[in-house]
């Protein structure tokens, strides 16, 4: 039990600094 709440804790990790990338990727791209 505890390893399958690891792993759904392990992939929000992954998906939150995928947006926090993409989110920086797009302010660079805005700034001259």
């Amino acid at each position: 039990m505890k390893q399958a709440l690891w792993n759904v804790v392990t992939n929000l990790k992954i998906m939150v600094l995928c947006i926090v990338v993409s989110q920086l990727i797009a302010i660079v791209k805005i700034l001259p």
